[in-house]
């Protein structure tokens, strides 16, 4: 659906795309939530914006400003959430130190 909210919101997510060009743990995607039932997620206006964090497929909303720096600074916040969450996770494990770095993990990638 797009409303003259979305129209303007273009730019701004555009940027952040730019911002995240590049980075690989972050994708910046733009969903048509009419086309793309997720029962976890409440549309209540448009443009409705979440960020999911790796692994969570519930997102967290954004009702913050409707700005680039605004939205790339949330991202980072739950970038950083996710980066301690999965460090917490390793440490739960017990996994030594030693041999970390002989599996290879995977990416994850929180998206917007």
């Amino acid at each position: 659906m797009s409303t003259g909210h979305c129209k303007t919101l273009v730019p701004v997510y555009n940027q952040v795309g730019e911002h995240y060009q590049g980075v690989e743990d972050v994708v910046i995607a733009k969903i048509d939530a009419t086309a793309n039932d997720n029962p976890l997620v409440v549309i209540k206006g448009f443009p409705t914006i979440y960020v999911f964090p790796a692994g969570d497929k519930t997102g967290v909303e954004y009702q913050a400003d409707r700005t680039a720096e605004s939205l790339i600074a949330f991202v980072e916040s739950h970038r950083a959430k996710s980066a301690e969450a999965a460090a917490e996770e390793i440490g739960h494990h017990g996994h030594d130190h030693d041999h970390e770095h002989e599996h290879d993990h995977g990416h994850s990638h929180d998206e917007l």
